[in-house]
């Protein structure tokens, strides 16, 4: 079942349609959505919103057994009251700010922000009946860049400060959806998706941290800067397979390179360690011990090379993040049957040849 979840101006309506798929091989499975904000645009040329369930497989057991991976700890403890989604970690490594959707009494998207080692409660940072989502921190953790439709139909980009307090400052004002930001505050930019109206494919542009005239830079979705702010991660879709690759190119979108080339699989949700030297993304590359095909946490170095499979659980693992230690990664998993967010330390040597 495909739930679509439609917002309009504001005006929410609910329909649904039905889809198809295969059932996981062996007990202990569930499947569970995935909720994501996708825009619809009419031949017309209006365009709505769409909160979009998929879904999911999920594994009961919430142990792991990667011999990559010394000790899995939940983070958050939603229970189902909130779906988390994208999340970014502060750069001192204490807290981390999450979208958490919620269903009832209406259709939501907040921003929450909680410790990093489990304990304590949330604390909110935004507010109102909008779609806040793909939150990350500015490099100086003073600031959280989100997207948000709380002025128009589709999301622009915006920015709050980490804790919440003060004005709300809009970036981006086009005619298009704007998404999962990143902030390099040393050099004044902010990177970001965005599918112009009209458009068949997302597109990476930038952005002066005070507004301006946006820059495009490549297609693709998911940017990501690194700590040095002269690379950017981003995923790409494959022209013939229609599956999604890591790239990385300059800040300035020159001499895009192609760093995972499996042809039948999705790799995605790149992020870079602390040192620059390492990334993590998400992938359906491999298998459970069940044969079962899903999504796993993988490490390679900033070259591509060295893939390594740190998450093996049945479960869906998405949006790995790495702390500030370069050893410590989190992450958001559907283990135990419910969404939460978690975290790993790597064990294993990381690849360097």
């Amino acid at each position: 079942m495909v739930e679509r979840i439609i917002i309009t101006a504001g005006v929410l309506a609910i329909a649904a349609a039905c889809g198809c798929s295969s059932g996981p091989k062996g007990p202990g499975y569930k499947k569970l959505p995935d909720y994501r904000i996708e825009p619809v645009t009419a031949k017309d040329g209006s365009t709505t919103l769409t909160v979009t369930s998929r879904e999911t497989l999920a594994f009961e057991e919430v142990i792991e057994r990667s011999p990559n991976v010394s000790s899995v700890a939940q983070v958050t403890k939603l229970e189902g009251a909130k779906v988390p989604g994208a999340f970014s970690v502060a750069p001192d490594g204490e807290t981390l700010v999450f979208q958490a959707l919620e269903l009832q009494p209406r259709v939501l998207i907040n921003l929450w922000s909680t410790s990093t080692r489990g304990t304590g409660g949330l604390s909110r940072i935004t507010a109102g009946n909008y779609l806040d989502s793909g939150p990350s921190f500015s490099n100086d953790g003073a600031r959280v860049y989100f997207a948000s439709n709380r002025n128009s139909v589709l999301p622009r980009i915006w920015s709050i400060k980490s804790t919440g307090a003060g004005g709300i400052s809009m970036l981006t004002q086009g005619d298009s959806w704007d998404g999962l930001p990143c902030a390099d505050v040393k050099n004044g930019r902010v990177f970001y998706a965005s599918s112009p109206r009209f458009s068949s494919s997302s597109q990476i542009w930038s952005i002066a941290l005070d507004g301006g005239l946006p820059t495009q830079l490549a297609e693709g979705e998911y940017p990501r800067v690194s700590p040095d702010g002269q690379w950017l991660l981003y995923s790409q879709s494959d022209p013939d397979t229609r599956k999604r690759k890591i790239w990385k190119m300059k800040a300035d979108g020159v001499s895009p390179t192609q760093l995972t080339t499996s042809t039948d699989s999705d790799d995605v949700q790149a992020s870079w360690s602390p040192d620059g030297k390492y990334i993590v993304f998400s992938s359906d590359m491999s298998k459970d011990s069940n044969g079962n095909k899903n999504f796993d946490i993988w490490v390679m170095r900033a070259d591509g090379g060295g893939v390594t499979q740190l998450t093996t659980n049945g479960s869906t693992d998405f949006w790995p993040a790495f702390g500030p230690d370069g050893k410590t990664v989190f992450f958001t998993s559907n283990r135990g049957f419910r969404w939460e967010i978690w975290r790993m330390e790597i064990s294993a040597s990381l690849p360097t040849e």
